[in-house]
C-alpha cells in the first residue's frame, strides 16, 4: 500500500493493522529461518510498523497493535526503546495479558533480559471459552495463549509457565479436533515448532509394524508411508534409543451413503436458482445449456459479523458463467443493493466470497452458472462461516438436480 502497509485481499485497497503487522512478522520469522525476503519489501514493512509504533493509543485495540508491532521490530533487530518504555512505565496495566507477553518479549529481544523477566508472570490461567472477535484484531483465548507461548520460546524456554501452556493449546486442538482460526493455528504452530525444535538431537531407530507384519524400520529424518490396505488394520510403531519422535496419522475417503447437517449458528446462508428473467426454479430440472442465476442470501442473526466466508459447492453438471453479473446485460431486474463482497474466489468446482454482515440484514449475492452436463447430480449444501469465530456458522439448501436435454 502507499502507506507500506499490507492491503487485506490481494489486490485490495484496504489495511487491517493487525493483520498487516501479522504479515511483516511473518516476513521477519522466514528470514531468520534463512528464507530470502526482498530488501526493498523488508525496508518499507518495517517503516510501517515504526509509524504503527508512534501511533497515539486510544484504545484497548490500538495497544494491542503497538505491543504487536514493537515486538516484531525488536525482533527484527530495530526495536522501538522510547515506545517500549512508554508502555512499561505508563500504560502496562492497560495491555491484555498476551500483549505484556509481547512488551516483554521486546525488551528480552533488545538485550534487556532482567526488564523482560520483571514484567512476566509465573503462571498462566487456562484458556476458557472467552470471546472471540469475528474482527478489529481477531482476538481470541487459544490466540493469546499461543501468542504467551511464542514469547517464551524466544527469550525464555524454561519459563514455568511453558509446560502449562503447551498444555492448554493441546487441549484446545484436542477439543474440537484442530484449532479454529488461521490466526490460532498461525501462532500455534509458531510457538510449538520453537519449543519442539528446543530438544535434544535424536538417536534412535523405530519399526512400523501393520497387523503384526513388519513394514519398515525409520529414524529420526523426515518419512512418509502410506496405503489405501491399511484400513482397519493395526498399525505399531516402537523405538529403541534416546530423544522424542513425533508422528502425524491421517486417513481420508469419500463415505458412501453420508448426509450432511444443515444447521443455522448465529448465521443463516441459503441459495435458490433463479432463471435469466428472475423466476425461481423450484423443480431443481435444469436444460442442457441453460444459463442459470445462483442467488447467495446471508444474514448475521446475533450481531454484526466481519470477515465470513460463504462457500458455493458447485454439482457436477454446472459451471461458472459469470461471477460479476453487474457487467452482464439483460439482467435488469437484479437490485442495484446486492451484496458486493470484499474479495471473491473463483475456482472449478465452487465460488467462494467474503464480506461483513450487520445484525439482522438479509444481503443477496448473485452469480451466474450454465448447465453443461447432462445427467443426475447432488448438490452440495452452501456453507457461510465467521472466519475467526467458527461457532458462528450455518449450512443449507442441499440436495440433488437433473439436467435434462
Amino acid at each position: 500500500m502507499p502507506d507500506n502497509n499490507f492491503a487485506y485481499w490481494p489486490g485490495g485497497n484496504s489495511t487491517n493493522y493487525w493483520s498487516s503487522i501479522f504479515a511483516a512478522h511473518f516476513l521477519v520469522e522466514a528470514r531468520k529461518a534463512g528464507y530470502q525476503v526482498s530488501d526493498r519489501i523488508y525496508k518499507m514493512m518495517l517503516e510501517a510498523l515504526q509509524r504503527e509504533a508512534k501511533r497515539e493509543a486510544r484504545g484497548s485495540h490500538q495497544l494491542q497493535r503497538i505491543a504487536y508491532a514493537v515486538y516484531v521490530l525488536a525482533a527484527a533487530g530495530q526495536p522501538e526503546k522510547s515506545t517500549m518504555l512508554y508502555l512499561k512505565n505508563n500504560r502496562l496495566n492497560d495491555l491484555s495479558d498476551y500483549s505484556e507477553f509481547q512488551l516483554a518479549g521486546a525488551f528480552a529481544l533488545s538485550g534487556d533480559l532482567d526488564t523482560a523477566l520483571s514484567m512476566l508472570p509465573r503462571n498462566v490461567a487456562p484458556t476458557g471459552d472467552g470471546v472471540r472477535e469475528s474482527g478489529g484484531n481477531f482476538n481470541s483465548p487459544v490466540r493469546a495463549h499461543a501468542i504467551m507461548l511464542d514469547v517464551l520460546a524466544e527469550v525464555h524456554p524454561d519459563h514455568p509457565s511453558v509446560s502449562r501452556l503447551v498444555k492448554n493449546l493441546t487441549d484446545a486442538a484436542s477439543a474440537k479436533g484442530r484449532w479454529q482460526t488461521t490466526q490460532e493455528n498461525a501462532f500455534a504452530f509458531l510457538a510449538i515448532g520453537k519449543i519442539l525444535g528446543q530438544d535434544v538431537d535424536a538417536e534412535y531407530t523405530g519399526t512400523i509394524t501393520i497387523d503384526g507384519e513388519r513394514l519398515t524400520e525409520f529414524g529420526p529424518a523426515d518419512q512418509r508411508h502410506t496405503s489405501k490396505e491399511w484400513g482397519g488394520k493395526r498399525v505399531r510403531l516402537s523405538l529403541e534409543g534416546t530423544g522424542n519422535s513425533y508422528y502425524q496419522w491421517k486417513s481420508f475417503g469419500v463415505e458412501t451413503g453420508s448426509s450432511v447437517e444443515e444447521f443455522d449458528r448465529e448465521l443463516q446462508v441459503r441459495r435458490r436458482y433463479l432463471s435469466e428473467d428472475g423466476e425461481p426454479i423450484a423443480d431443481s430440472v435444469f436444460k442442457h445449456g441453460d444459463l442459470i442465476v445462483a442467488e447467495i442470501s446471508v444474514k448475521a442473526l446475533t450481531a454484526d459479523l466481519e470477515n465470513v466466508v460463504v462457500v458455493d459447492m458447485l454439482p457436477a453438471g454446472f459451471e461458472i458463467e459469470n461471477p460479476r453479473l453487474e457487467s452482464r446485460a439483460g439482467i435488469s431486474w437484479l437490485s442495484k443493493k446486492r451484496f458486493k463482497p470484499d474479495y471473491t474466489d473463483i475456482r472449478d468446482d465452487r465460488l467462494i466470497f467474503f464480506g461483513k454482515f450487520p445484525r439482522r440484514k438479509e444481503q443477496k449475492f448473485y452469480y451466474s452458472l450454465r448447465a453443461v452436463t447432462r445427467g443426475d447430480f447432488i448438490l452440495p449444501p452452501v456453507a457461510a462461516e465467521a472466519m475467526y469465530d467458527p461457532s458462528k456458522s450455518s449450512v443449507a439448501s442441499g440436495g440433488s438436480i437433473k439436467i435434462v436435454q
